[in-house]
């Protein structure tokens, strides 16, 4: 059975999810069996409309083997029809600007997957969701130092397909230089005022962005467990 939504999740993506990529993972916890399978395309598939074919087989399929079937699909905003949206997570203490980014980010296309007001909130949010790019306010609660920068640094060691664009209110070099010494790609500093300039702020965000190792950007999400019911969550 295994095999079987393996190989019919992955027909799926290739009809369906115009997608550049896709992950199977498959795991034993205890007695259960837990296959995961992942895609970057544009999203918004429906089970329901499939008329007991597709992913509603595929339910139908799992639940004859007392198994559970989990799907999760939320549209992407893609202008262009060129994939997925590129997906991004905020950290700005000042709610005003913090709004502006996200407001003229998702006017460009992008997904903001979340926005935080410190650098606790944004290891969080990067572990939660895994964007492909993290715009990150250089000083930030509590010390107002260089708590986003040194978040910054983590989220680049522990997970290098995650870009980081810095914001600034002043140039500081040091803090550039820090986090180009551990790795020169899918990194980026800005200066705060560069962000009134809609085209230009919006086009940086998608160069640091492309710039990552490798994009993680997901769209689509089915879940099987044999053995137990298992909800699939992320």
């Amino acid at each position: 059975m295994a095999y079987f939504v393996v190989s019919e999740a992955l027909t799926n993506v290739v009809k369906h999810a115009r997608a550049t990529r896709a992950d199977v993972t498959v795991d034993r916890i205890g007695e259960t069996l837990l296959v995961v399978v992942e895609d970057d395309g544009a999203g918004g598939a429906d089970p329901a409309a499939a008329g007991g074919t597709g992913l509603a087989g595929l339910a139908k399929r799992v639940a004859s083997v007392d198994g559970a079937f989990s799907f999760r699909s939320p549209p992407r905003a893609d202008r262009h029809h060129r994939g997925a949206a590129v997906r991004a997570v905020i950290a700005e203490d000042s709610v005003l600007l913090r709004i502006g980014v996200v407001k003229v980010l998702e006017a460009a296309g992008f997904e903001v997957c979340a926005q935080v007001a410190d650098a606790e909130g944004l290891l969080a949010a990067v572990e939660e969701h895994r964007p492909d790019i993290a715009v990150v306010d250089v000083r930030m609660p509590p010390g107002f130092t260089d708590e986003g920068v040194r978040a910054a640094l983590v989220i680049r060691h522990q997970y290098p397909r995650t870009a980081v664009l810095l914001l600034s209110q002043y140039v500081e070099e040091r803090y550039a230089a820090d986090l180009l010494a551990t790795n020169t790609s899918g990194v980026g500093y800005l200066l705060k005022q560069r962000v009134a300039d809609v085209e230009e702020f919006t086009e940086a965000v998608r160069r640091v962005a492309a710039a990552a190792p490798r994009s993680t950007r997901r769209s689509s999400r089915s879940c099987w467990c044999a053995g137990t019911a298992i909800r699939s969550t992320g």
